[in-house]
């Protein structure tokens, strides 16, 4: 029973990774014309985790950074602008 709930689990989190991938970021980055998707999923996924809290294109470049992600203050801010007026 056990392995067939783990089983479910993860076929639920594939399902939705692939919606996010799928609908948000297709969709966001060809209105946007974003180019590089993965730093658009990690600005995204930034925001989604902070909700209700104050951010920054600086905080946020600070963050991602510090995960290897390296996007420029101007990238941010950008995106920061777009996702901000979806």
């Amino acid at each position: 029973m056990e392995a067939q709930f783990q089983v479910l689990l993860l076929l639920y989190k594939l399902e939705i990774n692939f919606q996010f991938d799928s609908i948000v970021l297709n969709d966001i980055a060809h209105r946007a014309g974003v180019k590089d998707t993965h730093i658009l999923k990690s600005v995204i996924l930034f925001l989604a985790d902070n909700v209700g809290q104050l951010v920054n294109p600086s905080k946020i470049s600070n963050t991602l950074t510090s995960e290897r992600v390296l996007p420029s203050n101007h990238t941010i801010s950008k995106y920061f602008d777009f996702t901000s007026r979806l």
